[in-house]
């Protein structure tokens, strides 16, 4: 299984609130796909931009089988951070929110599965100053 790994730097000192990768619909074409201008977010596979992971999330949704969520800054895996994804119910999709939690300090492993489309997001209450996120997404 080779992952797609996303990055998140937060190149402010102050945290930022309410950071978010994926949701492809609403910010694949926004300014800095909707983030704050202090975020950037890259994809650590050669070859693939962070915009190219978007538009496949629209074009050929994948299903994650593990997410794996890795920062060197302290404190930075005790913010919340959950997956949202759309499940269908009836002839209306609705919204699922699953948060990830782990006992590690160093590292959160999910093995919650579900599907990555444009309408999925994985977001984060707080990016702390000065820090990067790396986001493992495996899929078969």
């Amino acid at each position: 299984m080779t992952p797609h790994i996303i990055q998140i730097t937060n190149n402010s000192s102050e945290p930022i609130e309410f950071v978010l990768i994926g949701h492809a619909y609403a910010n694949r074409f926004e300014n800095n796909f909707g983030q704050d201008p202090n975020i950037s977010i890259t994809s650590l596979v050669q070859g693939v931009s962070y915009l190219e992971f978007l538009a496949q999330s629209e074009k050929q949704p994948f299903e994650v089988e593990k997410t794996i969520i890795k920062s060197t800054s302290a404190g930075q895996l005790d913010q919340l951070v959950s997956v949202i994804h759309p499940v269908e119910r009836g002839d209306l999709p609705k919204l699922k929110e699953h948060p990830i939690v782990t006992k590690q300090k160093d590292q959160l492993i999910d093995e919650y599965k579900y599907l990555f489309d444009g309408h999925t997001k994985l977001w984060f209450k707080y990016i702390l100053g000065n820090s990067k996120v790396k986001i493992y997404l495996y899929s078969n």
